[in-house]
């Protein structure tokens, strides 16, 4: 982790000694340099067989972009338990890197998706990314894998997990703070149809059994727009966002395909025009840019009657120069187009210059058809961030 001369950084874990009669734990707490310097260290002492919360606060006396944090049991120390370990720079902003809010918000966006993506839908449906799980104390949100922790034989991530730090309601706020609107994506009840067998009755929710599904739905909408007087909207009240963030819109799936999708859709857009009339509801076309499940995809979009449909394509660059005309001759008649997930994959170089001009140049023909056109979400915002 990056280190900055003079910043002080917090310290936050909850611990508690292993045995109920235990007297005394000690841990300490380092700053450690790139050279595997300690330049900054604590003593935090437990003395309780519950949790608490323990503090401590380092000042880094040098920058090191390349510095890391280390957490020991002291020496003759008693056993300790320890949870909900976090380090902080002060200038932290809710939470979240001061520079990368500012370079967003540089950025000027529009339109600001989250989470996703494929983490909307889990490896299975345990595993799915569920959004009121993500509010409330953060140290009570439970820990959930990720979503591409072991996807990939070559790319193996063990120990790559959500701590959900970055919930639903820090969302909001960071799209308030950087003047984007929000754009929640939530499950349609289905598992990612690339790792799960759509004839398998355990992978995906039965239609019958969706409406949990359709009330997390309905909820977040009142979690982000509700009175102080509901139960949601008192929970963003409470933790210290009075005002509704004004939610407009809400996207439900994310790149699935075939008739499972659009059967679940039908279900959350009868509940959520009957409560919220004036929410934009984005349905999906599916993971590819083009083919049958992509014609499928628009086809039953256009017959559910949604607001906007969100195509993906991740394509080498000639394939963008040459669609920067993709929507000259779009239905102007039918649901508006979310370019929700876009960027130019070069051979061997994916964020190479190639790359980005291409995607500009893409990008000329979603400006000119504006009108069809409605929004659009490079992916990822952030990358090695």
């Amino acid at each position: 982790m990056g280190l900055k001369k003079d910043m002080k950084y917090d310290f936050t874990v909850y611990g508690r000694l292993h045995l109920i009669d235990g007297k005394q734990g000690k841990i300490r707490v380092e700053l450690v340099n790139s050279k595997n310097d300690v330049i900054a260290k604590q003593v935090i002492n437990i003395t309780n067989n519950k949790w608490q919360k323990l503090t401590a606060t380092l000042t880094s006396p040098q920058t090191d972009a390349k510095g890391l944090m280390r957490v020991y049991l002291e020496k003759g120390s008693e056993s300790v338990d320890l949870d909900h370990i976090s380090l902080f720079p002060e200038d932290n902003w809710n939470g979240l890197r001061a520079d990368l809010v500012q370079d967003l918000a540089d950025l000027k966006p529009g339109i600001f998706r989250f989470p996703g993506g494929c983490i909307v839908e889990g490896t299975d449906l345990d595993t799915r990314y569920e959004w009121k799980n993500s509010v409330g104390a953060p140290e009570n949100r439970p820990l959930n894998e990720n979503r591409w922790r072991d996807t990939f034989p070559h790319r193996l991530f063990p120990n790559y997990y959500q701590s959900l730090g970055l919930g639903f309601y820090e969302y909001f706020l960071l799209s308030e703070k950087i003047g984007a609107e929000p754009l929640p994506i939530l499950s349609v009840g289905l598992a990612c149809q690339y790792q799960n067998d759509d004839k398998d009755p355990n992978a995906h929710v039965a239609v019958k059994d969706l409406q949990s599904y359709i009330d997390d739905a309905l909820d977040l909408i009142e979690f982000a727009n509700g009175p102080v007087t509901s139960k949601w909207g008192k929970l963003r009240a409470d933790m210290g966002h009075p005002a509704p963030f004004n939610l407009k819109q809400i996207g439900i799936g994310n790149e699935q395909w075939g008739p499972m999708y659009p059967e679940r859709l039908q279900k959350f857009m009868e509940q959520i025009h009957a409560k919220y009339p004036k929410i934009k509801i984005c349905g999906s076309s599916g993971p590819s840019a083009d083919g049958k499940d992509f014609d499928y995809g628009w086809e039953q979009m256009r017959k559910l009657g949604v607001d906007m449909v969100d195509e993906h394509y991740y394509k080498s660059p000639e394939w963008f120069r040459s669609n920067a005309s993709r929507y000259d001759k779009y239905d102007r008649k039918g649901p508006k187009v979310f370019a929700g997930e876009y960027a130019a994959h070069a051979e061997n170089d994916p964020n190479s210059w190639e790359a980005a001009l291409s995607e500009a140049a893409f990008m000329t023909g979603l400006e000119r058809n504006a009108d069809v056109v409605y929004q659009a979400t490079y992916a990822p915002s952030s990358a090695w961030a």
